[in-house]
């Protein structure tokens, strides 16, 4: 990755919340994300597409579209695991912020 696409990955309020749903198996469907969120979905596809370029994640057709994480995808969640363990050990988040979903913590809202 380069400088830029990490900027508009981690600049956007959303890449974590929807990376992070996709990682753990919360995302349920393009709607649902919408529905438990509250964003909008002009911005939800645009970080979906844009996650998809970047190899980071993988559509899965079926009944529901649906996503997965790529090798690409599986490295990144390690640097955002290590960097939530960083927060974790010095006191900016708690040990829940490794297994929750983004979208209900409340430093994110």
């Amino acid at each position: 990755m380069n400088c830029e696409v990490i900027e508009n990955h981690f600049g956007s309020k959303w890449f974590l919340p929807v990376f992070q749903e996709i990682f753990i198996g919360k995302f349920t469907g393009f709607n649902d994300f919408l529905k438990k969120s509250g964003t909008t979905p002009r911005i939800l596809s645009k970080q979906l597409k844009e996650m998809e370029e970047e190899g980071i994640i993988q559509k899965v057709e079926g009944k529901k579209t649906l996503y997965k994480i790529t090798k690409k995808g599986e490295e990144l969640k390690q640097i955002i695991d290590n960097t939530k363990k960083f927060n974790i050990k010095w006191g900016n988040s708690t040990e829940s912020c490794l297994t929750a979903s983004c979208i209900n913590c409340e430093k994110f809202k």
